[in-house]
């Protein structure tokens, strides 16, 4: 590995110390000290010295367990001047380090000493299993550097290197501070980091271009235009595949093995693969091997041989050895490989049901690009499945992620291969949505319906009639029971029947919206506040939460949001939400029953309305299939409610989703565009 952290003249502030130093687990297997390349006795002569190198760690590293962060930095400086023949260079030599950092604790600190001590914490964390005491030993290197450059620059191996196995990599970014000036070596760093935690890409590839200043060795250079080129490609609409020179470190391979993958050259990146994995040593960075145990599993699995079995456990153990480190850096990641490993076992289903668990985690951890792949990945399993007719949403969902990121060239790309696949009307059904320039905002899969054939559609006009047919019926046995008091109650018996003319007009909106739905009309906007209909729908099923013994809370904050929208679709949804939670209420015993309503902003773009309860939740086993059209949890149930709901919820752009409730109940989530806001 490339000394990838010169110095910085930029003062940091010191990084927590720990002082208990428990001595390291045994070798981690997998990771491992790198032999370097050739063949026959040379191989074998390099595979000794490096078995040697790894002795000598261990060795130098239970000295350093023993001594401790607080006898570390209790180190007196060595009276000699300059850095010694045996102290690490640009390339590592892991006897090297051993060895410098024997010299540390027999006669002291020297320039260099700082450096080695870093990088055998980070050998001891990749190869020996050393979790804090590797952290303690890396923060005492910085504080025992010689000079304010020395540090920033062993700082930098701390969080390249240490920091990044344990600590997210958005939070390692925190700790390099603002992009500045920077050599080719920091810039990579940087951009590596930006691109593995899920920065927007056109910002990271702005960055990247800005902050170099072409200084550092020639790897790091070469790498870095290496991920310029990874970045344009990804970003920019009309950029072709670059050449690249050939890869001489790791992170260029990993580079070009990117590059071949998003470019469809499955051989390019099958060799890119192979050619990177005896580099995989103990000294690469996270960001940079995670990066690589992926796409190499991406690509291996592309080409489907037996052979790469092997390799493919390999790669995946270590996805999953980081993400029980570090499960926001790399737990969607295990995720997609767990989903790529049940596709190449033929379990379809356990497959799309990993990928769309990545998808969700990739979100909520902020990396939209591992969604997009997880889309993308899933897309085309349903494609060689023959599963039509859920290509659209798959793809769809992919689009959607890599707009997050600012994905534009690969945007471009994937509607230019799916235009050839596939007739024109049908790509249709992939049109990104509302919030896209230039986008079919009604497009044929936000429309269509779940309810396909004609005796469906029936039993989906008969589900939602009877919700506002029931109002009527409850209201006009109240405006009966107010007049027929001793002295009628006139006032009351009007707001009975004003409900009741509510009731009909909306059972009226929603047989022509159903109608609309199947028959793939336009869907009617009109310009209302959201939080004025949320509080409308609940008034309307008062009297049903108070029959049931239910108590609502309601929890709006789009106060003053106005939307252009169809406000009897989307009451409808949330009237559906309702009714279920009340539903799913009936069942409890023992506490009290409860639903909460709220609305909020998720972002600039896009907001929210949920309905949680706390009644018995969903069981896992019938999570995927809730929202299919005709199936059904209740006894009676007539299993169109969700499918509906979920239609009109695409018809708007948006998507419905279910996430259980802790430590009861069911929350179900409508999230829709602001357009129009």
């Amino acid at each position: 590995m490339h000394d990838v952290f010169s110095a910085s003249s930029q003062a940091e502030p010191p990084l927590r110390r720990r002082v208990a130093l428990p001595l390291a687990a045994p070798a981690r297997p997998g990771i491992v000290l790198r032999p370097g390349a050739g063949t026959g006795a040379a191989q074998a002569a390099a595979v000794q010295a490096c078995a040697r190198a790894e002795i000598a760690c261990r060795a130098a590293w239970q000295r350093v367990c023993v001594l401790g962060a607080d006898g570390l930095l209790a180190l007196a400086r060595y009276p000699g001047d300059g850095v010694p023949a045996s102290a690490p260079q640009a390339t590592p030599d892991y006897g090297a380090i051993a060895a410098e950092v024997e010299f540390v604790l027999a006669h002291g600190v020297r320039p260099g000493s700082a450096r080695a001590l870093v990088l055998l914490a980070a050998v001891a964390s990749a190869r020996f299993g050393a979790g804090a005491s590797a952290r303690a030993v890396a923060d005492a290197a910085v504080l025992l550097a010689i000079d304010g450059a020395e540090a920033a620059a062993v700082r930098r191996l701390h969080v390249a290197l240490v920091m990044a196995r344990h600590e997210p990599f958005s939070a390692c970014l925190h700790v390099l501070g603002p992009a500045g000036a920077e050599d080719a070596p920091a810039a990579l760093l940087r951009a590596s980091l930006r691109c593995a935690a899920g920065a927007s890409l056109p910002e990271t590839l702005h960055t990247l271009e800005q902050s170099m200043d072409g200084a550092g060795d020639a790897a790091a250079c070469a790498e870095n235009g290496a991920r310029l080129a990874l970045l344009r490609a990804l970003v920019l609409p009309q950029q072709g595949d670059a050449i690249l020179a050939p890869a001489r470190s790791f992170g260029a391979w990993v580079l070009q093995l990117q590059l071949a993958w998003f470019g469809g050259r499955r051989s390019d990146a099958c060799r890119a693969a192979l050619a990177a994995a005896p580099l995989a040593d103990a000294l690469a960075a996270p960001s940079v091997l995670l990066g690589y145990h992926l796409f190499a599993t991406l690509a291996l699995a592309w080409e489907a041989a037996p052979r790469h079995a092997h390799a493919l456990r390999w790669h995946r153990a270590e996805i999953e050895a980081a993400a029980a480190l570090c499960p926001a850096n790399a737990g969607a990641m295990a995720a997609l490989a767990g989903a790529v490993a049940s596709a190449g076992a033929g379990d379809v289903a356990g497959a799309l049901r990993g990928y769309e668990a990545a998808a969700g985690l990739g979100e909520g951890y902020g990396q939209a690009w591992l969604a997009a792949l997880a889309w993308e990945l899933a897309a085309s399993l349903c494609q060689q499945c023959g599963f039509g007719v859920a290509i659209p949403a798959y793809r769809r969902r992919a689009l959607t992620s890599w707009h997050a990121c600012g994905a534009h060239g690969r945007i471009a790309r994937l509607c230019h291969g799916w235009q050839e696949g596939a007739p024109a009307a049908k790509l249709a059904d992939i049109a990104p949505g509302p919030a896209w320039p230039g986008a079919a905002q009604q497009d044929e899969a936000r429309r269509v319906a779940r309810a396909g054939t004609v005796g469906e559609l029936g039993v989906a006009i008969a589900h939602e009639v009877n919700q506002p047919l029931a109002a009527i019926l409850m209201q006009a046995a109240a405006a009966r029971r107010w007049l027929r008091r001793t002295t009628p109650d006139l006032n009351k018996a009007l707001d009975a029947l004003e409900q009741i003319a509510v009731s009909g007009r909306r059972a009226g909106d929603i047989v022509r919206s159903v109608q609309g739905l199947a028959q793939r009309h336009a869907t009617d906007t009109t310009r209302f506040m959201v939080d004025e209909a949320l509080d409308e729908a609940l008034r309307l099923l008062s009297r049903t939460l108070r029959k049931h013994g239910v108590s609502a809370e309601l929890s709006l904050q789009l106060s003053g949001c106005a939307i252009h929208a169809n406000r009897p679709q989307l009451q409808q949804v949330v009237i559906n939400l309702l009714f279920n939670a009340v539903d799913a209420l009936a069942t409890v015993e023992g506490r009290a029953r409860q639903v909460i309503l709220s609305s909020r902003r998720l972002g600039p773009g896009t907001f929210e309305i949920s309905v949680a309860d706390n009644g018995p939740g969903v069981a896992p086993a019938d999570r995927e299939r809730i929202f299919g059209a005709l199936f059904s949890t209740k006894q009676n149930g007539t299993g169109v409610g969700l499918s509906i709901s979920r239609a009109i919820a695409e018809a708007h752009g948006g998507h419905i989703e279910y996430r259980p409730r802790m430590p009861h109940g069911a929350l179900f989530s409508l999230v829709l565009p602001a357009a129009g806001a």
